[in-house]
């Protein structure tokens, strides 16, 4: 989930989804210097995985309640009901 701050700016958010429930898999803050780069640079970053690549901690994250809301507002969204057949 990209949630823009800026033109110069995002946040980057993956869960990762186990049965009910999301859990926080990767978060990412990215920035490019001005509008004439097209790369950004990741500045900071958490993984729940490979912590070596973290340079912030989970407790660091700021992930709000209303992220979480569209986390699952987005997931929801993607939902589809199809009879068996219609795979």
């Amino acid at each position: 989930m990209k949630i823009i701050k800026s033109e110069l700016e995002y946040h980057e958010y993956k869960f990762y989804l186990s049965g009910y429930i999301f859990f926080l898999d990767t978060y990412t803050v990215y920035k490019r210097e001005n509008t004439k780069k097209r790369k950004y640079d990741s500045f900071e970053n958490y993984d729940r995985i490979f912590e070596k690549k973290s340079n912030i901690t989970e407790k660091e994250v700021p992930l709000t309640d209303d992220i979480k809301r569209q986390c699952i507002e987005e997931y929801v969204k993607e939902l589809k009901v199809k009879f068996w057949s219609e795979k």
